[in-house]
């Protein structure tokens, strides 16, 4: 079934949980494990009132939910390790196409608790890099933030008896 907006996407996690013999948010909260907050702190995976708001709504969930609520469900239904893996990879798959999809179609998604989605930025959100050349480039053009900025070799290159040069 080829998957065409979130609220699909939302339906077969609820659909999921069912076929694993349904396990309540505080089950599914312990298997989920914890992960790293942005400040540092260990937190919840799956805190039971995430999964309650994701499972009620119809916006797409960070990848990161669907992970852990994926890998969840599985361990549940007593699926093997290889398995749990493997499913997990394939729902992350079709994330990634609804993603996509909601990116080419308008302004940034949200998630259910209204957490911007956006996992990869967009294209000029990210100012360039001044990138330093390897020592054997001559004469190469860097791109820089407002303009181009010439890097000029100061040593000579090695060269082998054949010609190459050796850096």
């Amino acid at each position: 079934m080829t998957l065409r907006k979130a609220s699909d996407f939302i339906e077969q996690l609820r659909e999921l949980r069912l076929s694993v013999g349904q396990p309540s948010m505080r089950h599914l909260q312990r298997l989920g494990g914890q992960t790293r907050a942005a400040n540092g702190d260990a937190v919840d995976a799956l805190p039971r009132s995430t999964v309650s708001t994701v499972l009620r709504g119809n916006k797409l969930p960070r990848s990161e939910f669907v992970s852990a609520f994926v890998t969840a469900c599985l361990v549940y239904g007593g699926e093997p390790p290889e398995k749990v893996a493997e499913e997990t990879e394939r729902w992350l798959a079709r994330w990634r196409v609804l993603y996509a999809a909601e990116a080419k179609e308008g302004p940034e998604g949200e998630t259910a608790q209204g957490d911007p989605v956006a996992e990869t930025p967009k294209a000029g959100s990210v100012p360039p890099v001044p990138v330093v050349p390897p020592p054997h480039c001559e004469n190469l053009a860097i791109p820089v933030r407002g303009g181009v900025e010439q890097h000029h070799q100061t040593e000579e290159p090695e060269e082998s008896a054949e010609g190459l040069v050796l850096a």
